[in-house]
Order: C-alpha cells, then sequence, then structure tokens
C-alpha cells in the first residue's frame, strides 16, 4: 500500500509541474491568465443526501485526484481516490473509491464563468462487507474561477455480495453539493 502511495503521489507530481507556471504574469502586462483549463491535483468535497439501499442519511464525500487538460476544454480524470459515507452510520457505510473519468469546462459565459459536466468510473470497496463493485459519478457545474467550482453530482455505488447461503445486493448514492477545488 505504501508503494501505491508513494508511485501515485510521484506520478501526481510529474504531472502537475505544468501547474507551476499559473498565473503566467509577465512585467510588460499585469493581466494574469485565468485559464480554467489546467493539469493539476484536485480535491472535491461534497455533501448531500445519502439515498438507495439503505437507511437515508445526510451524507459526506471526499476525493482526492488529478486531472490531465487533454486540449479543447476536455480533461482527463486519471485517478481520483475517494471515500462516501452516511453520518448516522459512519463506519458501517464507508465506501471507498477508485474513479478515472473525463470533464469537460465550456468556454467561458458570463464574467469569467464558466460551465463543466463530468462523468467518471470505476471501482468502490464496503469496508463492511469487505466486498467492492461499481462505482460512478455524474455531475454539472460551475467554474467559479481557476480554482474553484460549486456543482450537483451523483455519486453512485453498487455492492454485490453471495456465498453458498445468502445473496446481497445493494444500490445507493449520495446526491449532493460539490466544491470542486484545483490546484
Amino acid at each position: 500500500m505504501k508503494k501505491f502511495i508513494v508511485f501515485f503521489a510521484l506520478i501526481a507530481g510529474v504531472f502537475s509541474m505544468s501547474a507551476q507556471r499559473a498565473g503566467e504574469f509577465s512585467m510588460w502586462n499585469n493581466e494574469v491568465s485565468y485559464d480554467i483549463n489546467h493539469s493539476g491535483l484536485f480535491l472535491n468535497p461534497t455533501v448531500g443526501l445519502q439515498t438507495g439501499d439503505v437507511e437515508d442519511d445526510f451524507g459526506l464525500s471526499l476525493q482526492l485526484g488529478y486531472r490531465w487538460h487533454i486540449g479543447s476544454g476536455f480533461n482527463w480524470n486519471v485517478l481520483s481516490v475517494g471515500a462516501n459515507t452516511g453520518v448516522s452510520n459512519f463506519t458501517d457505510m464507508l465506501d471507498l473509491r477508485f474513479l478515472s473519468g473525463v470533464r469537460y469546462n465550456s468556454p467561458e459565459i458570463l464574467a469569467g464563468k464558466s460551465l463543466y459536466a463530468d462523468v467518471a468510473f470505476g471501482y468502490n470497496y464496503l469496508t463492511e462487507m469487505e466486498e467492492g463493485g461499481f462505482a460512478y459519478e455524474v455531475g454539472v457545474g460551475v467554474n467559479l474561477n481557476r480554482s474553484v467550482s460549486l456543482g450537483l453530482v451523483w455519486e453512485g455505488s453498487k455492492v454485490s455480495y453471495e456465498d453458498g447461503w445468502y445473496d446481497f445486493s445493494a444500490k445507493w448514492g449520495i446526491v449532493g453539493i460539490r466544491l470542486g477545488l484545483n490546484f
């Protein structure tokens, strides 16, 4: 596990080298470029309602990942690692998530603001059951500036478990408000 964390940190550091040029300042032109399409790390905290084949609850989610700008508004969320859970059953429904997906940022619409849409798919691991399954998310929102976005998201999960005596299948997710922080 330590090797994976070190490897992920190394890859994120290499890919985010272009983010060190954030702001592109020139001594002849005092304007700063706030292009929203850039590569770098992102952090996405989410709050909302956890619902589905579980007891409805106040849901929390946190996601850390690396976003690579491909071009023309398209970005690849190379890898994001996160967790989501409900408040009243915090450790029982702790869902670890490993996702990859795409994000599209529209051109600026009004006063430097633009819209975004993203979709990601991957694997989730439910710690209480020690079983994994399919994870996905779909979101839309507004890029407030180069570093901050605000939007709506659905984070879905599906887990199936079966042995000789017992079959279990559940689908649940969090619908909520996501604050996106881009570094």
